[in-house]
């Protein structure tokens, strides 16, 4: 790590070069840009739209220029027309099948996974509408690039008949909802359906993953990174607005269960999610439903932020104490990464 660029006090990511609290005082907005302007051009992927034909698939809703792809890769201006290339017959992705209890977010409530029975069809989705600087996944932007792993909705059908429960995961699913409803209405009567996503997703699109994850057994886990927008944005080259208007969608659905609907997750990014962060976080979903269950993740050095190091013990004790003023059911997940 560094000191700060702009405050010369606190330590800072060589990549971003601002600390978290000049982030939350509203300075460095040209340092995020260029960090994030920076990870895009590594895979040559385009970092601001704002001209062109507008896109709803996802709320960044690109504007794409004539002959160009949106954020995600897969959306492309031809003609004036917006061609899907992930649709309802295909998706960029790839798949394996993980023996339960999986390396599930929400393994501490799931029952399929308590069972330790079975498999789970772990699908890998090419894409995504963020650019976290710390990815943990973040090989699935050569993926993209290279457009390699196109299979069929028919072909995952089939295999899903294998398994116990199917996630969708990535990169993240809400780019490729199109084609994760398309398998998840074909098996919802035969599996467990479960969505892994960034929550930055089409409000529309986001009731009928519920549906069908309530139909089907599933869980949602929804990836809480940050609560406040500053650190958020810098994280992942957008705001959070969308994220946090989609978790009060939770609290008007309705089921009949002994298990949570919503699962959250929050990674503890060294110097920038700390136990204040994961407070406010925990505060926001109790006004919600103090029954949703938190996970906390320790954080393993990875992309473009491999110099902050892993979460240390003491944060991860102490963001879970704090969330537990706040949360019924809190967990620490990764514990043999804490340091």
């Amino acid at each position: 790590m560094e000191i700060c660029s702009l405050c010369k006090r606190n330590r800072a990511a060589k990549i971003l070069r601002v600390c978290r609290e000049c982030l939350l005082e509203g300075l460095g907005e040209d340092l995020i840009e260029r960090a994030h302007r920076y990870s895009r051009s590594l895979y040559n992927l385009p970092s601001k739209l704002d001209r062109g034909k507008e896109c709803n698939l996802c709320p960044r809703r690109c504007k794409i220029e004539e002959g160009k792809f949106g954020y995600c890769g897969l959306v492309e201006n031809k003609n004036g027309k917006l061609i899907f290339h992930s649709n309802h017959q295909k998706g960029l992705l790839e798949y394996y099948f993980d023996p339960l209890p999986t390396n599930c977010v929400a393994a501490p409530v799931c029952p399929l996974c308590k069972l330790a029975s079975g498999y789970n069809l772990a699908v890998f989705y090419c894409s995504c509408n963020l650019d976290c600087l710390f990815c943990q996944n973040y090989q699935w932007k050569e993926r993209l690039v290279n457009k390699q792993f196109w299979i069929t909705t028919s072909h995952l059908q089939l295999e899903a008949n294998k398994a116990s429960c199917i996630c969708f995961f990535g990169g993240d699913p809400s780019v490729q909802a199109i084609h994760s409803i398309s398998v998840g209405e074909r098996i919802k009567d035969k599996v467990c359906i479960c969505w892994e996503t960034n929550g930055i997703v089409n409000r529309k699109i986001l009731k009928i993953w519920i549906d069908i994850a309530i139909e089907s057994g599933g869980i949602i886990k929804f990836d809480f990174k940050a609560y406040n927008e500053e650190i958020y944005k810098a994280l992942t080259g957008f705001t959070n607005k969308p994220l946090l208007r989609n978790l009060k969608i939770f609290k008007a659905a309705e089921y009949e269960r002994d298990y949570p609907l919503l699962v959250c997750s929050t990674l503890l990014v060294p110097e920038y999610v700390t136990p204040d962060e994961v407070k406010l976080i925990a505060e926001y979903l109790a006004e919600i439903d103090e029954n949703i269950p938190l996970v906390l993740l320790a954080y393993c050095p990875h992309y473009l932020m491999r110099d902050i190091g892993f979460t240390k013990k003491e944060i991860a004790l102490q963001s879970y104490k704090l969330a537990k003023e706040y949360l019924k059911e809190v967990y620490l997940g990764n514990v043999w990464l804490l340091r």
